[in-house]
């Protein structure tokens, strides 16, 4: 998990020092020097990635300059890949200068001296920096010289994909398990030596195994970016990476399961791809400001292509509802939500009615442990219909229909947990009926 540091612990006569000795410490030693010593303020956080480590630095505008004597002193013997996520930047190294935005890449080397600038007009610095040892990227020296201090722009290709992955470390590194991090360490350094190789257009010069990680990254990126389209299939995925369905399936299958967890069977692409698009609808029916939306409507979002298909998928899926989820409140709760949908979805399909139901028909709900649905009144024909069903929750439930205006049940069915039962009640010449449900977790529908 990360381990954080800030300069708020400190007094704020002595925040700037204490930084200065802190980065020196725990990044490269170095000579640093601001114009807002006194109100100086500054956060550091480090994370083991295994053989990598990875350090976020957030500052006040400052200049650092890595000087002879400094590297004579003490030399980590890295290079040190940094994305800037505020601010901007400017460091000069090995003949190189450059200046550089959020977003974007640049790489130095802790043997060589350099000079780098936070300038006060561009406000508070922040940088991600992986510290990779000089045996972590599987390419020569004189190569990666030319990329030192070269702004990599970071909204394109393998760069933008390397941003990406940095920024979800920040955000979601303290979530995972040791073992997790080790993995995760593996890949973002393929994905900085496949960045800097796609720079110096020498990709042919990584080790195989490298490349072909960084390849299934990529394919990675691309299935994200497109699981909401229903024509997403392993010949689309292949097709768009230039290589055959075969070779695709050969790269997943020499990979580990998600998340690369002990035990786990190696993850066919059709698998992820119901994975993740499962792993979204569970994201997006766990958001409050989405709660409005139907099941269905979020369910098509990620193409799935009705609401008994994704329930069914969803409810019978393992890995995105891991046990302490699924026992939580908003498991239970999410859970409800789609064995309604499901029931609804075949209560209609028992009918033989559409999805949305017939246009001129009055309906009502009726959901919940014991529930009363709204009123309808019975259609032309003097009729009107219910249907009820229960989760496994229970073993027993009942669907009533009540004369609103006289207070009189004038039908019932026991509900059934494994299917939704209906009926529909002719010679009805009262204004209003309701269904009464019991059961737990009751759903039932009542209609004209």
């Amino acid at each position: 998990m990360w381990s954080v540091v800030s300069s708020g612990a400190v007094p704020a006569g002595e925040r700037f020092d204490w930084f200065a000795d802190m980065v020196s410490r725990e990044v490269v030693p170095t000579a640093i020097s601001s114009e807002l010593r006194a109100g100086f303020r500054a956060e550091a956080a480090g994370l083991d990635l295994g053989e990598l480590r990875m350090a976020r630095l957030a500052y006040a505008p400052l200049r650092s300059r890595r000087t002879p004597a400094l590297i004579r002193r003490s030399d980590p013997d890295q290079y040190q890949f940094a994305m800037v996520s505020k601010g901007t930047m400017s460091l000069s190294q090995h003949g190189n200068e450059c200046g550089a935005g959020v977003g974007d890449l640049v790489l130095w080397d802790t043997s060589r001296p350099s000079d780098a600038m936070t300038p006060a007009q561009g406000g508070p610095g922040e940088l991600v920096i992986l510290q990779l040892s000089r045996e972590q990227l599987p390419l020569r020296p004189h190569l990666i010289d030319r990329l030192l201090a070269r702004r990599i722009p970071g909204g394109r290709g393998l760069a933008a994909m390397l941003s990406s992955f940095m920024g979800n470390l920040v955000h979601h590194g303290d979530q995972c398990a040791p073992a997790e991090l080790r993995r995760l360490g593996a890949v973002v350094t393929d994905l900085a030596a496949a960045c800097l190789a796609q720079q110096l257009d020498a990709q042919e010069r990584l080790p195989a195994e490298v490349r072909a990680r960084a390849l299934l990254q990529r394919i990675h990126a691309f299935i994200e970016d497109n699981l909401g389209d229903p024509g997403l299939a392993p010949a689309v995925i292949a097709a768009r990476h230039n290589i055959s369905v075969r070779s695709l399936h050969q790269l997943f299958s020499d990979q580990p399961g998600p998340e690369g967890r002990e035990g786990q069977e190696q993850e066919s692409v059709n698998a992820r791809i119901r994975r993740r698009r499962l792993e979204r609808c569970r994201s997006d029916l766990a958001r409050p400001d989405l709660r409005a939306h139907p099941v269905h409507v979020i369910a098509a979002r990620w193409a799935f292509s009705g609401p008994a298909v994704f329930s069914r998928s969803f409810l019978g899926y393992g890995h995105p509802l891991d046990s302490s989820w699924k026992t939580s409140n908003g498991g239970i709760e999410m859970k409800k939500r789609i064995v309604q949908a499901f029931m609804a979805t075949a209560a209609v399909a028992t009918l033989g009615l559409m999805a949305a139901g017939p246009a001129s028909a009055a309906s009502a709900v009726c959901e919940g442990y014991t529930c009363t649905s709204g009123t309808v009144p019975a259609n032309g024909n003097h009729q009107v219909c219910f249907s009820g069903t229960h989760t496994a929750l229970a073993y027993w439930g009942r669907a009533e229909l009540w004369d609103a205006d006289t207070g009189v049940m004038v039908a019932s069915f026991a509900s059934n947990p494994t299917e939704t039962k209906t009926r529909c009640v002719s010679g009805l010449y009262g204004q209003r009926y309701y269904e009464h449900g019991t059961g737990g977790f009751f759903y039932g529908r009542v209609w004209n």
